[in-house]
């Protein structure tokens, strides 16, 4: 969404890393570079998109940048991911569902623990130049998330500009160019015809995890951000699971 706004719904690429670079991508071949100009020389507004997993103690802050942070439910993101890494990467060695729901709730999860995460840039909420959202409410209101961050980009954008931002933002246009986001087959287990994008929906953790799965993720959410001292909201934001 970002990239489309800063290119005012114009945005093409081959592959999405060949204009937003990663920071800490694995394989840093595969990406442009943070020092690399040209993204930002070639944007339509002047602005370029940096993508990046890292929790807020490790991203550089500066008031001049624009800061996204985008939350999504744990179990959605649990479920998530057993499907992306079974794809492109583990094939058949992808772990039982029990085993990966004991990686992803313990201190070795891939890209760290998600209460981290989440407690780290909710910190910053208030802060004017940054944009803290869930998962949820993209999907509940494309168009108002579309105006959001190009307020906060310092964008405007046209009637026309919107719908085209909109449209090459949707999950059905996304969907067709899968093959841009996606890393491929990255070690000989991976499954061939994988993909990045796989339904787009929210409140669907049931169709992988047991109920008692989803509370025991719920929980250690919970008190991980307790240890934390956050007080994100967890509860208002990701209701304790009740089987679906």
């Amino acid at each position: 969404t970002a990239y489309q706004v800063a290119e005012r719904g114009t945005g093409e690429f081959e592959d999405l890393l060949d204009v937003v670079p990663w920071v800490d991508c694995p394989e840093q071949r595969t990406t442009v570079h943070l020092d690399d100009d040209r993204p930002r020389q070639r944007s339509r507004s002047g602005l370029r998109i940096i993508k990046t997993h890292a929790r807020q103690q490790f991203v550089p802050y500066n008031e001049q940048a624009k800061y996204i942070c985008v939350v999504r439910d744990p179990k959605e993101v649990v479920v998530s991911g057993y499907h992306f890494f079974g794809s492109m990467l583990l094939g058949p060695l992808i772990p039982s569902v029990e085993t990966w729901v004991r990686h992803c709730t313990s201190d070795q999860a891939v890209f760290h623990p998600w209460y981290e995460f989440t407690a780290g840039y909710w910190a910053w909420r208030d802060r004017p130049n940054v944009l803290f959202i869930t998962y949820n409410e993209m999907q509940d209101d494309p168009s108002g998330t579309i105006q959001k961050v190009a307020d906060l980009m310092g964008v405007t954008l046209t009637a026309q500009e919107m719908n085209k931002v909109n449209n090459l933002t949707g999950y059905e246009h996304m969907k067709t160019i899968d093959h841009k986001f996606y890393p491929g087959e990255v070690s000989p287990f991976a499954r061939p015809g994988g993909s990045m994008i796989r339904s787009g929906k929210k409140g669907n953790s049931g169709e992988l995890l047991t109920p008692q799965q989803q509370r025991r993720i719920d929980d250690w959410c919970r008190e991980g951000l307790r240890k934390l001292g956050s007080d994100f909201p967890y509860d208002e934001y990701f209701a304790t699971a009740t089987g679906g």
